[in-house]
């Protein structure tokens, strides 16, 4: 029933279900739609008009209309409703003073989601587009709403909205050129200030927290009160900057830092540095951005190191060395804030010297986020800013800092002028912009002090940057001649104005600009500011083009009509985002977490930067095996099928399987079934559908032929020849790695034996406390199938990690934990058989072997006693007792996860060997599942009550925490799936054990104690593993065992075998 049933005769006086073609879309045509065009026509879902309020303060724009809204005949109904209601309640807003409509005003058919119907649709070159047809009736909704402020509520009414506005739309990642609306998972929460005044807000759509991303909740309800609360606050952004240093002279740096030495004991300084690279061990620096509050002023000053052409920026002698000693005090006497800073930032910097103390505390925005109720969202600074501050996005954004496509501060601190505006130099003339930087005219120009007073000043650089894009904007005055363009220059360039450095779009008629007449600085009034609208013989490299050019000490010049500047965000906005995260930190409750995770992240970073030494004799030797298999494959394939096609191209698979051959599709490219219309997928996993449908049997020879090779081709890509690893003098002890060529291709030259490839270990990735690494180690394999053996007539076995040595003249030291995970749920669920199996002994003294135990649990016959099953498997030949084994420990995982009978039955049954490419359980039935799971927890019980209580509390508290180190996983719209709670309870105390005695190692095992390779270097699931000395392998044999070694309630939680080892492999 509709929740408004009053309201509702209103809106439909039929069942909209009964309504002919035409009285469906009469209403919807009558406002402009074009529905007689669209594919939607007559389609009985729609069209659901919205509630249109003239002069409303906000408008909230939505995609298209689901269930609910068919039934009760308003847009945003039954959960998207509530939680639009919620969020504008919290912005102080309520519904009935919007606008509230959509982009599009029928229901996609057959259940599919809006992005599903439109990619069919467009499949279709004869079929007119729905967002189209509806456009129309969208701008007359919006005309007579004439709101300030607009809230793009989905991602598709973000696109709409940003095509009305003629805003470039940008939905990849590698979009060349200047974004100004990003896609809606970068750009929603940040705000778009618009020409005319008028604010551009965007949400994800609330549906998308209920299709897989409940995480997202608080997230949505934030983004949409943030829109209710600019309206009402008038239409105004709350984000201002301060006056930015850029470019300072050597005393102004002098000056700024030394304020900040003197209030170190009382200030926090944010840092953030801005490279020309990825590889923290081989980029330089171009600049180091300082932002701190001393005395109520923030203060923000970036330090350049380098041009973007990697030249020098210093070019005295010892002045770029006395710099770096300042910074280096900063950073080593002041309290520290930064983003990604102990991952990344303070690597880079030790590398140049002014990272001296590897343990030091800081503040780490990623890292607090991470620690908060915000555990499962990105970490990104975009994301972490917009979930705080007002600020508008400034970038894409990325983990990393790339200079390829992304920003940087010097970007930033260009000033890109349209061709031909002039600029104003010292003597009193005057030459456009591009002719000073096409000829670098060394000449000097007119510019700005910070005290207000005029002085010549020197061009440093000169750019010119082509973008497939550039938003020109348009400023005159009143001082400008007659018929004179006025300063054009691209939209968020700054300009001196009598209200402070604003962005060249947010200059309004009546501001007052500054200007240089006859070296004087005068005042003018801006009587026009508004996009250009560009000639249109407009030459497209001109549309293209930006006309930069660097000024000394002040940066900043005159042109005839005004003073440009402009200015990064990052520094600022991390700091100012630093106390946001420090008071949700407190509120949630997870400062003890994160002042581990603070504890973690230096040891992480100095294993990663330590490295893995890679024996480039025995990556040589996998990389020709792998090589010459993926020959042989392809060479196989193409003669079982009898068809010269790239193996490798999708497209030619997919038309060779589904046109060709006829059979239907399994999956579609995005995981799912595929269903009429869909793209398909020629996938691993939808390749084993297929097989398992049935296939005649040269198919299922070529398919599994393709299996095979796709796993090759991914281990020789991925795990062998496309390895970032470098060669450092430290292990170059002489000896060489020949060549390898495969089929004359030189794959790789001769190089040293040792290789080093470093990682980088993430904290924030993974909510348990596990963490992740880049390269994935976690995906190194000890089992991999290679080339046939000619003698056995099977597949040899490699272990990937026999490339992973210790550096001459040590050995590596590791251990893992054995059944860690059996045993903390064992202890917290206080299962008594388990904790009998970890405890007790058998009749021969020896401790009871648990897997066999739980084996017996599932395979002894309903009259037989539990131990003597029990002794009946320990006492079974090898081989067969390895199986049962393998079933027993594949069945508990799953089932002490929450893993219901069919989803026991699914996962098991698709398991494959990775040698053979065989099911694990062949003879695995529904049936025999069934049999398992009630015999487990009939013997069991706790299971079930243990999981329970964790379901209990996660629905009234809305988390669930570990008991180590108490560790939080926040749902705030419920778990994705029903296993996340007690998978986090068991995942998160193992982490926690694991993290504790990661940081126990290093603090006995420091890196570099006791030579230059000494440390911990490699942190994979339960294991971890140092370099030591030869000499020193049974010290830290002892020193390993007894950091790891843990109680649970007083159950042990022992490591295995301390293993000692000259490579990985041997590590077990």
């Amino acid at each position: 029933m509709p929740r408004f049933p009053h309201i509702m005769a209103q809106l439909f006086d039929k069942d909209i279900t009964i309504w002919t073609k035409d009285q469906a879309h009469d209403r919807a045509i009558a406002r402009g739609a074009d529905c007689e065009k669209c594919p939607l026509y007559g389609c009985k879902r729609g069209p659901v008009l919205g509630n249109i309020v003239p002069n409303s303060p906000l408008a909230i724009i939505g995609e298209a209309p689901g269930k609910h809204e068919i039934q009760e005949g308003r847009v945003f109904a039954g959960y998207s409703g509530r939680e639009l209601d919620t969020a504008l309640e919290i912005g102080g807003m309520q519904r009935e003073h919007c606008t509230v409509t959509n982009t599009l005003l029928c229901q996609p058919p057959d259940g599919l989601s809006l992005t599903e119907y439109l990619l069919k649709v467009a499949r279709n070159p004869e079929a007119a587009s729905p967002i189209l047809c509806c456009a129309p009736r969208l701008e007359r909704d919006l005309q007579e709403a004439n709101a300030k402020t607009l809230l793009a509520v989905g991602g598709y009414a973000l696109r709409a909205l940003a095509a009305r506005e003629g805003l470039r739309y940008a939905s990849g990642k590698d979009v060349k050129g200047e974004v100004v609306v990003a896609s809606i998972k970068n750009q929603h929460g940040a705000p778009i200030p618009l020409s005319d005044g008028r604010i551009l807000c965007s949400s994800l759509h609330p549906a998308f927290a209920i299709r897989g991303a409940r995480e997202y909740k608080n997230v949505i309800r934030d983004d949409i009160a943030r829109g209710a609360r600019i309206a009402m606050r008038g239409h105004k952004i709350d984000w201002k900057e301060p006056p930015f240093i850029l470019f300072p002279s050597r005393q102004v740096i002098e000056e700024t830092l030394l304020k900040f030495l003197a209030h170190a004991d009382t200030c926090r300084v944010t840092v953030d540095i801005e490279t020309d690279g990825i590889i923290p061990q081989e980029c330089n620096i171009r600049c180091i951005g300082f932002y701190s509050v001393i005395n109520g002023e923030e203060i923000v000053i970036v330090v350049p190191f380098r041009w973007r052409s990697g030249a020098g920026y210093w070019y005295h002698d010892g002045e770029e060395d006395h710099i770096k000693g300042l910074c280096k005090r900063v950073m080593d006497n002041c309290h520290i804030i930064g983003h990604n800073f102990i991952g990344f930032d303070s690597l880079v910097l030790k590398y140049h010297d002014m990272w001296s103390h590897p343990r030091k505390t800081v503040r780490d925005t990623m890292i607090g986020h991470h620690d908060t109720d915000g555990n499962d969202q990105p970490h990104t600074l975009g994301f972490v800013a917009s979930r705080f501050l007002e600020v508008p996005l400034w970038k894409k954004d990325v983990d990393h800092k790339v200079s390829s496509n992304v920003e940087k501060d010097h970007d930033l601190h260009e000033y890109c002028l349209f061709r031909g505006t002039p600029v104003l130099l010292a003597n009193g003339k005057t030459v456009s912009i591009d002719k000073i930087v096409i000829n670098k005219m060394d000449v000097e120009v007119m510019s700005l002090k910070h005290d207000g007073t005029l002085e010549p000043k020197r061009i440093t650089d000169w750019h010119k940057t082509k973008t497939s894009f550039n938003q020109w904007w348009q400023i005159q005055t009143n001082r400008d001649k007659q018929d004179t363009r006025g300063l054009i220059t691209t939209h968020d360039h700054k300009v001196y104005t009598t209200r402070g450095l604003i962005p060249a779009m947010e200059v309004i008629k009546g501001d007052i600009i500054f200007q240089c007449r006859r070296n004087n600085l005068v005042e003018a009034r801006v009587t026009s500011s508004t996009f250009w609208s560009m000639p249109p013989a407009t030459k497209r490299f001109d549309r293209q083009t930006r006309w930069c050019i660097t000024v000394e000490d002040n940066h900043n010049f005159f042109t005839p009509f005004g003073l440009v500047h402009n200015c990064g965000r990052d520094v600022l906005t991390t700091g100012r985002t630093w106390t946001h995260i420090a008071e949700r930190i407190m509120s949630c409750g997870t400062r003890q977490q994160y002042e581990l995770d603070s504890k973690l992240a230096p040891v992480m970073r100095d294993a990663g930067d330590l490295g893995l030494v890679v024996d480039e004799r025995r990556r040589g030797e996998l990389s020709l095996m792998f090589n010459k298999l993926c020959l042989e494959l392809r060479s196989k394939f193409t003669e079982i099928t009898g068809k010269e096609f790239n193996i490798r191209s999708k497209q030619q698979l997919g038309k060779w399987l589904y046109d060709e051959l006829g059979y239907e599709p399994t999956l579609n490219t995005a995981g799912r079934e595929w269903e009429e219309g869909d793209a398909h997928s020629v996938s691993t996993p939808a390749l084993i559908r297929l097989l398992d449908r049935g296939v005649d049997e040269t198919t299922e020879a070529a398919i599994n032929t393709l299996i095979e090779f796709n796993a090759c081709e991914k281990t020789r890509g991925g795990f062998i020849d496309n390895l970032k690893v470098r060669y450092v003098s430290d292990l170059d002890n002489g000896e060489n790695a020949e060549e390898v060529v495969v089929d004359g291709k030189v794959i790789h030259e001769k190089r040293p034996r040792y290789s080093l490839l470093n990682t980088t270990y993430k904290l924030h990735v993974v909510p348990s406390g596990r963490l992740a690494s880049s390269p994935n180690v976690q995906n190194w394999s000890s089992r991999v199938r290679g080339p046939i053996n000619p003698d056995t007539g099977k597949p040899v076995v490699v272990n990937m990690r026999s490339m992973v040595v210790a550096p001459p003249g040590h050995v590596i030291v590791g251990a893992d934990y054995e059944q860690v995970e059996l045993r903390i749920y064992a202890a917290l669920a206080k299962d008594e058989l388990l904790l009998k199996a970890f405890k007790d002994k058998d009749e021969k003294g020896d401790l009871l072997d648990p897997h066999a135990l739980n084996a017996a649990v599932l395979f002894k016959g309903d009259d037989e006693d539990l131990m003597a099953c029990y002794r009946r498997i320990r006492d079974m030949p090898k081989g067969k007792k390895k199986y049962i084994r393998t079933i027993a420990k594949g069945f508990v995982y799953l089932v002490t996860y929450g893993g219901e009978e069919e989803t026991l039955f699914e996962t098991m049954a698709n398991q494959r060997d990775k040698i053979t490419g065989e099911k694990v359980f062949k003879d695995l039935t529904p049936k025999k599942v069934g049999v398992w799971y009630k015999r487990w927890h009939q013997l069991h019980p706790e299971t079930k009550t243990w999981q329970n209580r964790i379901g209990r509390v996660v629905r009234e508290q809305g988390w669930v925490a570990e008991g180590g180190h108490f560790r939080k996983r926040f749902f705030p719209g419920g778990p994705n799936k029903k296993n996340a709670p007690p998978n986090h309870t068991i995942q998160g105390r193992a982490a926690s054990i694991m993290n504790d005695a990661v940081i126990k190692v290093d603090q006995r095992i420091p890196h570099g104690c006791w030579s230059r390779w000494t440390g911990l270097f490699l942190q994979v699931h339960d294991q971890l593993a140092l370099y030591v000395p030869e000499d020193r392998a049974e010290e830290a044999q002892k020193i390993i065992h007894e950091c790891m070694y843990a109680e649970i309630d007083g159950l042990p939680i022992p490591p295995g075998d301390i293993v000692v080892s000259n490579d990985w492999a041997a590590q077990g």
